[in-house]
């Protein structure tokens, strides 16, 4: 029988966990997914596509390991989510097949510094490069950064507000595993989207053969980007962060798991540290 005092500590950590859980729950099952696989600077083994997050087992990682950065389509035929809400961890995967869809676009970042100071926010440098021998039309409000933490703050201890009611960490995942009997091994990763808010006629200032594309003026109008053409922009996001390791990437959003991911940038691990005290 487990410990009269073990067990209450137990289910304490379970609940803290779950506490954070914004992103709608339900069940996850075998099926089709989409996204990248990786492994996080906290050494968890994850597939992803843009904020969403699975967790990859052992054997899972070793079967992905080849296709490390490749957007991919997977078929998995065995999943475990021991709690509901709660994450997800691929243990078995059937077929995988690389989906080069993203391949003519190439996103990247590169930070500024990988040490910033609190308050600041952390900066870096965006590039877009059509790689294709076409034109490629982009939506503005297709573009993001997802910054990523695995120990996710709440919204009180930044003062932050959102007008919807949102967690500043809103896309957040705890999975956890009972290992053996009286035991847990948490998992965690946490992510905020940011999109980049800027309009074609922006873009387009910033970039090299690309021009406004006028057939419709959706949302923030359109950009054509010519092939060899870029686009280069800084950003800084973040100035509420609080001192911890985070990780950020750039990508082009397209849905969710069950969608064909679009490119993304390499995930970067950068730190937050507190300010130098004034003597």
């Amino acid at each position: 029988m487990m410990n009269k005092i073990l067990l209450p500590a137990l289910l304490l950590v379970i609940l803290t966990l779950l506490s954070a859980e914004t992103v709608s729950a339900e069940i996850i099952a075998p099926g089709k997914y989409h996204g990248y696989f990786e492994t996080t600077r906290w050494k968890q083994t994850v597939f992803h596509h843009g904020t969403y997050h699975f967790f990859v087992s052992g054997s899972a990682a070793k079967q992905l390991e080849k296709y490390r950065g490749q957007p991919l389509e997977i078929n998995v035929s065995k999943v475990s989510q021991p709690i509901n809400p709660g994450a997800g961890l691929i243990q078995d995967i059937a077929v995988i097949k690389p989906k080069d869809t993203s391949g003519d676009l190439k996103l990247s970042l590169k930070l500024k510094t990988k040490k910033v100071v609190q308050g600041q926010g952390v900066s870096f440098h965006l590039s877009m490069e059509n790689k294709s021998d076409h034109a490629i039309i982009i939506l503005p409000y297709t573009l993001a950064v997802v910054l990523v933490t695995n120990s996710p703050f709440s919204n009180q201890e930044i003062n932050f507000e959102d007008p919807d009611d949102r967690a500043y960490w809103y896309y957040s995942y705890a999975y956890v595993d009972f290992t053996r009997f009286g035991s847990i091994n948490p998992h965690r990763i946490a992510c905020r989207q940011i999109k980049l808010s800027m309009t074609a006629a922006e873009l387009v200032k910033h970039g090299e053969k690309v021009r406004l594309f006028t057939q419709d003026d959706s949302f923030d109008g359109k950009v054509e980007i010519a092939s060899g053409g870029n686009i280069s922009v800084d950003f800084t996001v973040g100035k509420e962060l609080l001192p911890d390791d985070y990780e950020v990437f750039f990508y082009q959003t397209s849905g969710n798991l069950s969608s064909v991911p679009g490119p993304r940038s390499k995930r970067h691990a950068f730190d937050v540290v507190a300010k130098e005290k004034s003597k």
